[in-house]
C-alpha cells in the first residue's frame, strides 16, 4: 500500500487507458484483474479495463449512513 499526500501524486499505471482522467484526489486500487479509480468520498467509480467490468452493477445500499464518525 502506498499513501500520497501534499500534492505528491502516484505514477499513472500503464494498465490505465490514456483517455481516463485521474482524479486530483481519491482512491486508486491496482489489482490483478484491473484498476479502480474513485473520488475521496466514493462517488463515481471507474473500473478498467471497461470490457472486463461492463456487467458490473453497484451493490444495493444495505447500511444506513453513520450520524458521525466517532
Amino acid at each position: 500500500m502506498n499513501w500520497y499526500e501534499g500534492g505528491v501524486l502516484p505514477h499513472r499505471p500503464i494498465e490505465l487507458d490514456s483517455k481516463i482522467t485521474m482524479p486530483s484526489t481519491g482512491l486508486m486500487l491496482i489489482c490483478e484483474k484491473g484498476v479502480m479509480l474513485t473520488g475521496c468520498s466514493g462517488g463515481k467509480v471507474c473500473l478498467w479495463p471497461e470490457n472486463q467490468f461492463c456487467d458490473f452493477r453497484t451493490p444495493p445500499k444495505i447500511l444506513t449512513r453513520s450520524i458521525g464518525h466517532y
